[in-house]
């Protein structure tokens, strides 16, 4: 006879927690881990090798191990609605629109004009350095 509707099985949530490891894929864990610790020691010496012996062949080594330590970026696409194409400002113009402010006020235009102008000293502008 089925259980009554909307009762739990008697070993409902007794299982592993999500993300334990089982004890086929811990033990495996831990003989990849050991063979990695001794391994570590001789890899600067086997790059060396490889590399005299086939520098296309480190490069892609080299390029597939770097996808572990720097992923790629994914491609963004654009989308721009068509329309006029704006000329670029000259020089010129963008010379005119420079102003430079001194801290007394003063306004300097690349042009040569000047002017002067309130500039608000803050509570921390006055004090001394």
């Amino acid at each position: 006879m089925p259980a009554p509707k909307g009762t739990k099985p008697p070993n409902m949530g007794k299982g592993r927690r999500k993300g334990s490891l089982g004890r086929v894929h811990r033990n495996a864990k831990a003989v990849i881990d050991d063979f990695i610790a001794q391994t570590a020691p001789k890899v600067p010496a086997l790059w060396d090798r490889l590399a005299e012996d086939d520098p296309r062949g480190a490069l892609e080594v080299f390029a597939k191990l770097a996808d572990f330590v720097m992923p790629r970026l994914s491609r963004a696409e654009l989308q721009v609605e068509p329309g006029p194409v704006r000329e670029p400002p000259s020089l010129q113009d963008l010379y005119s629109t420079l102003n430079f402010v001194d801290g007394d006020g003063t306004v300097s235009r690349i042009d040569g004009t000047r002017d002067v102008i309130d500039v608000p000293v803050s509570d921390a502008d006055s004090t001394p350095h």
